[in-house]
């Protein structure tokens, strides 16, 4: 076993540990200065390029998008319309579901390959992952249809993520 200061290293892995981790971009508390103080997941404790990116470009330029995050801060329910989208993401997300759900939708639209639903499903990851990360600019047929249907399937988050990579 490997160790580190004579204690054994131990490995996690988090089922869909990306679109978790980028769930906090969609909480009011991680722009909010009263968040800062209390947690390490905050915009204050980003390289400072990025924070003012974050602020000045994404959070101050998007009003519909900081109503969508105070209403997802407010309740996570189904009582309210307001980035529904958002919400279902989040939600998937934290039960460890979006790849399969996003997988789901692949399959219904004929863009999986054959194989097991282990293989699917790693598909389906590597297909969500480009969507999220891929260069707004990438306009290749490919990542076109795959883009069109997470952005079908979440609007608000596409957009959100679409933002964030805005090269400017």
């Amino acid at each position: 076993f490997l160790t580190y200061n004579g204690n054994n290293i131990v490995a996690i892995d988090l089922k869909n540990s990306q679109p978790y981790l980028s769930t906090i971009l969609f909480y009011n508390e991680f722009y909010s200065n009263e968040y800062i103080n209390n947690s390490i997941l905050s915009i204050n404790n980003l390289n400072k390029t990025l924070q003012d990116y974050i602020q000045d470009n994404v959070y101050n330029k998007l009003p519909m998008y900081v109503e969508c995050l105070h209403s997802i801060d407010i309740q996570l329910d189904e009582r309210s319309n307001t980035c529904i989208d958002v919400r279902k993401y989040i939600e998937l997300v934290q039960e460890g579901k979006i790849y399969e759900y996003y997988m789901q939708e692949l399959e219904r639209k004929g863009l999986l390959g054959k194989g097991t639903v282990k293989e699917k499903r790693d598909e389906a990851k590597n297909m969500l992952i480009t969507t999220l990360y891929a260069d707004n600019r990438d306009t290749s047929v490919y990542l076109s249809k795959i883009r069109t249907i997470f952005k079908n399937l979440f609007p608000n988050v596409y957009d959100w993520f679409s933002v964030i990579k805005n090269k400017h």
